[in-house]
Parts: structure tokens; C-alpha cells; sequence
């Protein structure tokens, strides 16, 4: 059996992981709540958070009781990301995330308040890199059509595909090919979807 060639990005994402993880764990931990009895259940909070609205110290509690949440969001999405890009602003986009699904959620629909916090930080994390990312979706997808061919050539073939054999599959010509890759390398291969 012949062995794929490693490609040369592999080589490093075992240690930018490693650094992303070591990352995300030295974000701050949410402040311990100073009460004067016991923590309040999280019903009770949502019901002071409901009778009082945005503002109040319930919402804070509600916050700072779910931050976890967006520490383990964040270091999930930022796996695949590359260097570049500041985990801390992940993080301060994925809170106010979180801002939004406590003011919005609504207890009496039925649903896991975590689960919908989850999708809500998500997309404010997904919002603040789109933000962030200058290329528009078309190149992208371009991205996406020349990785895909590239991982299929070498899967066939067993070697790096050359420019020809990339055109060819991708049934362009060889300079529309260059004029792909020149056009696609600032985006990275970051792929948002």
C-alpha cells in the first residue's frame, strides 16, 4: 500500500490546536457571583430575569452562570481557523451571543435554554469572522471546488496533482486554473459553512 503524501500544513496543525486549546483555556473564567445565601436555581432566575427585563442583575447572573457556553463554542470553532485570527475576539462576539439568547429565550416554549444559547453564540462567532473576512462568497466556493479536487487527485493518484491534472479536472483551462488559485489564495481556505 502506498502512503499519501503529508500535506505540509498537517505538520503544524497538531501544535496550532494545541496552541488554540491553550488559548481558550487562559480566557478569563466568569467572576464568582458574591450573594449572601444560596445561588438561586436557574428557574427562579429566569423568573426575576423575566418580572425585571434587560438590565437587571438577573440577566448578569444568567450570563455569567452560562459562560462556559461560549468558552466551549469559541475553542470548538476556532480548531479550524487559522493563526491570524484573535481567539479573545471570538470570544468578546460568541458573549454578546450569548447577551442576545438570554434576552430573547423564552422558557415557556419547551426548549433546552443551552441549546439555543449554542446556536445563538455560534452565530454571532460565524457573524464576527464573516465580518472580519474580506472575501466573498463566490471565492469561497472556488476554495472549496479546488480543495475538493485536490483531495481527490491525490487520493487517486497517490501525489501531489499537478496544475494540468487540477484544470483538467476541474474542466477549465490551464490559465483560467491559475487565475482561480491567484484569486483564491488570500482566502486561505477558511471556510465558513
Amino acid at each position: 500500500r502506498t502512503r499519501r503524501p503529508r500535506h505540509p500544513g498537517r505538520a503544524r496543525h497538531g501544535r496550532f490546536a494545541r496552541q488554540v486549546m491553550s488559548a481558550v483555556a487562559q480566557l478569563p473564567e466568569p467572576a464568582p457571583t458574591v450573594a449572601a445565601g444560596p445561588l438561586p436555581d436557574a428557574a427562579e432566575l429566569w423568573r426575576r430575569y423575566h418580572a425585571a427585563g434587560p438590565g437587571d442583575t438577573s440577566e448578569e447572573e444568567l450570563v455569567k452562570q452560562h459562560l462556559p457556553l461560549v468558552k466551549s463554542v469559541v475553542g470548538r470553532i476556532a480548531l479550524h481557523l487559522p493563526p491570524h485570527i484573535e481567539v479573545e475576539d471570538l470570544y468578546s462576539a460568541g458573549t454578546i451571543g450569548l447577551l442576545q439568547a438570554v434576552r430573547h429565550y423564552n422558557p415557556r416554549a419547551n426548549s433546552c435554554f443551552e441549546a439555543y444559547a449554542r446556536l445563538r453564540i455560534r452565530g454571532a462567532v460565524i457573524d464576527e469572522l464573516r465580518r472580519l473576512d474580506w472575501a466573498p462568497r463566490s471565492v469561497h466556493a472556488r476554495a472549496r471546488q479546488v480543495q475538493q479536487a485536490m483531495a481527490a487527485l491525490e487520493q487517486r493518484l497517490g501525489r501531489w496533482a499537478t496544475d494540468q491534472e487540477m484544470a483538467e479536472a476541474l474542466n477549465i483551462s490551464l490559465e483560467e486554473y491559475r487565475a482561480w488559485l491567484d484569486a483564491i489564495r488570500p482566502a486561505a481556505f477558511v471556510f465558513l459553512d
